[in-house]
């Protein structure tokens, strides 16, 4: 029978040494693990208590990340409820702030609530508590308005909600030509609202009566976008052939101008622009 080397002794030390510093690592990644798994569970089984106070029952949570935020870890803790349809604002930034207050216990990490419905992602901002649904601002902390609407615009509808709806606030308000100096059942104002290639997609008009707002009447534009970028083009062409220009592009400086006058006569700026050149 062979004596250990002094070798052989050296490798099987540092092979024990190897083998426990692996138990090491799996036990304390083990003991990590479930201490994030049952912290995990406690913010959500408190979360659940918010919202079935708030008379949310049938909600599913869940927790994504963890995101690197200005020196801390960031879990997003993500409230669904695919039941609601109209809930007011007070009670989104109610449940969502307290949520947002739940004591992170996790070492350097912290929380952030999201309420998602319809589709839509509720949060508020850090900087200034404004809550937001997506992108778009629907209230702020000292906002009297406190609900949000469920759809689009209707007639009858309030002018104070009209930029609390499915289509958020409106992109452009005009007001009637000499609003101040006309009488006030004679006074309209035209809210528009644009989809992201600048087509009008929506249009309500304001009437006033008794001191108050009201929708008078609205209009959802859609498109099919294939058909009207071919009959365009169709447009187009035979413009081009018979030498006509009903829309006399040659009197403008600029495409811009142009399009800024006939943008509900062409399927988009670039169709618009391509027009004016080949007329101008």
């Amino acid at each position: 029978m062979n004596t250990p080397t002094k070798a052989d002794k050296k490798f099987l030390a540092l092979f024990i040494l190897a083998l426990m510093l692996i138990i090491g690592f799996i036990a304390v990644y083990t003991m990590n693990y479930v201490k994030e798994e049952q912290e995990f569970q406690r913010i959500k089984n408190e979360a659940a208590t918010i919202c079935e106070n708030a008379g949310f029952t049938d909600v599913i949570i869940r927790i994504e990340g963890p995101k690197k935020y200005v020196g801390f870890e960031l879990y997003e803790v993500i409230i669904t409820d695919k039941s609601m349809k109209n809930i007011g604002n007070t009670k989104l930034r109610t449940v969502i702030s307290s949520v947002n207050e739940i004591d992170m216990k996790l070492k350097d990490s912290c929380l952030r609530c999201e309420f998602e419905m319809d589709g839509e992602h509720y949060w508020i901002s850090d900087y200034d508590g404004t809550l937001y649904r997506g992108l778009t601002p629907i209230s702020t902390p000292g906002d009297t308005q406190s609900t949000y609407i469920s759809g689009n615009p209707y007639e009858g509808m309030s002018e104070d909600s009209i930029n609390y709806t499915d289509l958020g606030p409106a992109d452009d308000v005009e007001k009637c030509k000499d609003f101040s100096a006309l009488r006030e059942e004679r006074r309209t104002k035209t809210y528009r609202w644009y989809s992201a290639n600048g087509r009008t997609k929506a249009i309500a008009t304001v009437s006033y009566k008794n001191g108050e707002g009201y929708v008078s009447s609205f209009s959802l534009l859609e498109y099919d976008a294939e058909a009207v970028k071919e009959a365009r083009e169709k447009l187009k062409e035979e413009k081009k052939s018979t030498g006509s220009d009903p829309y006399h592009a040659g009197d403008y400086s600029d495409p811009e101008d142009f399009y800024e006058d006939y943008y509900d006569d062409f399927y988009d700026y670039e169709d618009a622009e391509d027009y004016y050149y080949d007329h101008s």
